[in-house]
């Protein structure tokens, strides 16, 4: 886009021009603390630290605060809708390259759309009329105290209505987390077939595809 001659950009951020920077002055300049996208993050743990006094305490949050936006920055692609559950709904476009999106469609309008189409704009059975016949799929990210997801399932778990997909982080340390959830994700899939005639509701993404978070 040949912007070159604006002093500043009608974006969501009030950034100079950064045609005019260096790759490093223009990264700088989108992460400064009072006009960039690291003000409010800085304002944020501002506010945290007026109630942490002490070195130790303040350097734990700031740990885990890095810890948080290096996984932002290092943002890999969870591997859920590669199997188990595939999006198949045919009434929201769906963009899976946002390089090179349709003329007139943007990356804000993707991010911010709400998706409640009018039921007389999409495909008959899009939405469902009938509550029963609504199915829940619950996503959870997890990487230590098996037991306490394992309580978090049995808490939301509803006959014949609820799925799990459950990704363990795929950190070293996170085995024996994995091992567990495996273990009990086969003894209740197989309890549901057998004891409750229904079908296997827990799936737990293979260890070669879970990603490390952070």
């Amino acid at each position: 886009e040949e912007d070159e001659d604006e002093e500043e950009i009608g974006t969501y951020l009030p950034l100079p021009n950064l045609s005019k920077l260096t790759p490093e002055e223009a990264a700088t300049t989108v992460l400064s603390t009072t006009h960039g996208i690291s003000m409010n993050l800085q304002q944020r743990l501002a506010k945290m630290f007026q109630k942490a006094k002490s070195h130790s305490c303040r350097a734990k949050i700031a740990e885990h605060f890095a810890l948080f936006v290096n996984g932002l920055a290092e943002e890999t692609k969870f591997p859920f809708e590669d199997f188990y559950y595939p999006n198949t709904c045919t009434a929201i476009p769906r963009y899976g390259d946002w390089e090179n999106l349709p003329e007139g469609v943007t990356v804000n309008q993707i991010q911010y759309r709400e998706y409640q189409p009018d039921k007389d704009e999409v495909p008959e059975g899009t939405y469902i009329d009938n509550v029963e016949d609504l199915k829940i799929c619950y996503v959870i990210l997890t990487h230590d105290a098996p037991e306490a997801t394992i309580r978090l399932i049995t808490s939301l778990y509803v006959e014949k209505v609820t799925n799990f997909v459950i990704h363990v982080d795929g950190k070293e340390k996170s085995g024996a987390t994995y091992d567990r959830l495996v273990e009990y994700a086969k003894e209740m899939n197989e309890y549901a077939i057998s004891a409750e005639g229904g079908e296997e509701y827990i799936r737990i993404v293979p260890r070669k595809k879970s990603v490390r978070v952070n």
